[in-house]
């Protein structure tokens, strides 16, 4: 995926979810209920999950479902989409590292070495910066 189209995606997407809070004190729109922007809520268009995805960091400590606490998660889509599911195979680490709102941060295997100045800003602006648990390692084997 084009570096510059994944911080684009990245930029509309935190921008939607700010608005969705802002829009009015006595009133939250959510901006996936609004009929104009549907057209951009077939994410399997926005951009192509190619690749493996290396998770940076989130702001929750533990999830039960992927890993528990630990460190060094990736994912990996397999198989083209059909009736809008895919299969995905999620792999982590053994050893442990690393509020009900939870989002994390996710780049490509071939961006992890990039800088992403814009991406953490605008996830510790939507997400808050604390807490935020350092999921990625350079130690982790891809």
């Amino acid at each position: 995926m084009d570096r510059a189209l994944s911080k684009v995606l990245i930029v509309t997407l935190a921008f939607l979810a700010r608005q969705g809070k802002v829009l009015g004190e006595k009133q939250i729109t959510y901006p996936e209920v609004r009929s104009d922007l549907q057209k951009y809520q077939d994410v399997s268009k926005c951009y192509p999950d190619v690749g493996e995805w290396i998770c940076l960091f989130r702001n929750y400590y533990e999830d039960p479902d992927f890993g528990g606490n630990a460190n060094c998660l990736s994912f990996k889509r397999f198989g083209a989409y059909q009736n809008f599911t895919t299969n995905v195979v999620f792999t982590f680490g053994e050893h442990g590292k690393a509020n009900t709102l939870r989002m994390f941060l996710v780049a490509t295997q071939g961006t992890l070495s990039e800088p992403n100045d814009c991406c953490e800003f605008i996830y510790d602006e939507n997400c808050g910066s604390t807490p935020k648990y350092s999921i990625y390692e350079q130690s982790c084997d891809f």
